[in-house]
């Protein structure tokens, strides 16, 4: 271990000091830690948790990103404060597109980071926004994903079942008995 500069030393012992004090240990690769995120659900409350990629978001998430956002919870919170207010003034699709930008930043942050009733919360108001709109399918496809971030979830279940209600699919069997626990 090095010791501690005086407040006298020059720049450039500071720096070999903290250089020394990190010699030999080589800077971690995140890459092995990201992919094994994405490709295993997480352990989360006993429960496998999974954050899908959502289709068709990619190129937004490029722009935003390109006007100065980052990889950060702050940019995750930014889009959904945007989402709501564009939301607020009933510019659905705007803010559906938001609120994914949003999830999908949310799928890279590192694991001491990522809270999932986050992301869960930003799919149910995509969901919302496409039952505004009348678009039940892809309000359906979104429960789905919504599901796999928190399983079995009140709301989701609430939700899917207006969907399908408003769906008039034929040949689609409701069945409302209870799930087994």
């Amino acid at each position: 271990m090095s010791k501690m500069p005086s407040k006298d030393a020059p720049h450039a012992q500071v720096m070999a000091n903290q250089v020394a004090v990190f010699e030999g240990h080589p800077p971690r690769d995140r890459s092995k830690e990201i992919g094994k995120q994405i490709a295993e659900p997480e352990r989360y409350g006993g429960a496998k948790r999974f954050v899908p990629q959502l289709p068709g978001i990619t190129e937004l998430v490029i722009d935003f990103l390109a006007q100065g956002a980052d990889f950060e919870i702050t940019t995750v919170e930014k889009a959904i404060y945007e989402g709501n207010k564009l939301f607020e003034r009933k510019e659905y699709l705007k803010a559906i597109d938001l609120f994914g930008i949003a999830y999908e930043v949310f799928r890279f942050l590192p694991a001491c980071d990522r809270y999932f009733p986050v992301a869960h919360d930003c799919i149910v108001r995509r969901i919302i926004g496409w039952s505004i709109l009348g678009k039940f399918d892809k309000g359906l496809e979104e429960c789905l994903v919504a599901l796999a971030i928190i399983p079995n979830s009140p709301i989701v279940y609430f939700f899917q079942g207006i969907l399908y209600s408003k769906c008039n699919i034929p040949g689609v069997k409701r069945d409302l008995t209870p799930l087994p626990p």
